[in-house]
């Protein structure tokens, strides 16, 4: 489970390795360093007994695959505790490839699915109304406009 008994988000167990590594590059630091962003471990990014979320906690979590993952909002202002934006660094290797360095269009479905779910937990652990619960995708339409390129 994501979170705690407390109904708080888990962000002890954050790999040290993906912050370190996103905190190298100059640009992500920038982002990462704004006073109203709070950084948490990748909630499903994180292995657990019950084998849910296998396949981002270690399918996808290779040198070939999706290799670092740091998952950050932006902490809402004052007088409202809903949170309506997550934000998500990724580096990605090889094995995500459709075409040579071309993004497979059903990881990117992937990410995304697990972005909205991220936005669903972190509601739910600050006490937003509607949020919680027990959460699956019912339906995820994406209109591909462009090849999501990259370089590894």
């Amino acid at each position: 489970m994501y979170l705690d008994t407390d109904n708080t988000l888990l962000t002890a167990k954050m790999p040290a390795l993906d912050h370190e590594y996103f905190q190298s590059i100059p640009w992500c630091a920038k982002l990462l360093a704004e006073t109203d962003v709070v950084i948490l471990a990748t909630p499903s990014r994180q292995r657990k007994e019950s084998t849910e979320d296998e396949l981002v906690a270690v399918t996808l979590k290779t040198d070939k695959t999706i290799r670092s993952w740091l998952t950050f909002y932006k902490r809402p202002a004052a007088g409202t505790i809903r949170v309506d934006e997550v934000y998500n660094l990724l580096s990605l290797g090889p094995g995500v490839n459709g075409y040579a360095h071309l993004v497979a269009g059903g990881i990117i479905g992937v990410i995304l699915d697990e972005c909205m779910g991220f936005l669903g937990l972190i509601n739910q652990s600050l006490g937003v109304e509607g949020a919680g619960g027990f959460m699956v995708t019912a339906n995820l339409k994406i209109n591909y406009v462009k090849a999501t390129i990259f370089n590894y």
